[in-house]
């Protein structure tokens, strides 16, 4: 019973883990993406701003 048990706990743990790791995978991949963005549009010339601020 205990066995079970902690192998449950293992599995919800593991599964918890693995949201987590992929949600800090995907904002830390997201803000890389954003620095690039923001760096090309900052020092690229603003003819060329696809916003056309």
């Amino acid at each position: 019973m205990v066995k079970q048990r902690s192998d449950r706990s293992q599995e919800v743990l593991g599964a918890v883990l693995g949201v987590v790791r992929t949600m800090a995978g995907a904002v830390v991949g997201g803000g890389i993406a954003l620095a690039f963005v923001i760096g090309a549009v900052a020092s690229g010339p603003h003819e060329s701003d696809p916003w056309g601020e």
